[in-house]
């Protein structure tokens, strides 16, 4: 779990994906890729959330 405070610059980029995958074992997963990007301080906060959707077999 991941919080964004209060001390962040409050200039910043948000780029947000998601994709379907499969894996092998039949389960599919939804990715969601939210990158933030600070441009006052230039550090940069990456967060991956993946959820299991439902089993196929």
């Amino acid at each position: 779990m991941f919080a964004v405070t209060d001390d962040l610059p409050l200039v910043a980029d948000w780029v947000m994906r998601e994709t379907n995958k499969t894996d092998k074992t039949g389960i599919q997963w939804t990715l969601t890729h939210i990158l933030l990007r600070t441009s006052a301080d230039g550090l940069r906060y990456l967060v991956i959330r993946a959820t299991k959707d439902r089993t196929t077999n």
